[in-house]
């Protein structure tokens, strides 16, 4: 059983620093988001990789992510049917 505890403890802490480099991963999407409206609106340039990128990483950010989510227990439930039903 303390090898299962150990071990346990381990995943948790790589889902730890894993969370913390999909923060870092948010923080380039919005960049990249926000270079590109930049270069839209101010100098009319458009690139088509931009698009994808951000797509690319919106999927990483939440494929990646689930795993940390579940962890700190930050899934949205859906309560509104819970609270209809019977224990």
């Amino acid at each position: 059983m303390k090898i299962l505890m150990t071990l346990a403890r381990i995943i948790d802490t790589t889902n730890e620093w894993i969370g913390r480099g999909v923060a870092w991963v948010s923080l380039g999407l919005v960049l990249v988001v926000f270079t590109d409206v930049v270069m839209r609106d101010l100098f009319n340039i458009s690139f088509v990789f931009s698009p994808e990128l951000e797509w690319h990483l919106f999927a990483f950010i939440f494929v990646i992510g689930a795993g940390v989510t579940r962890l700190l227990d930050g899934h949205v439930r859906g309560d509104s049917l819970s609270q209809r039903l019977s224990a």
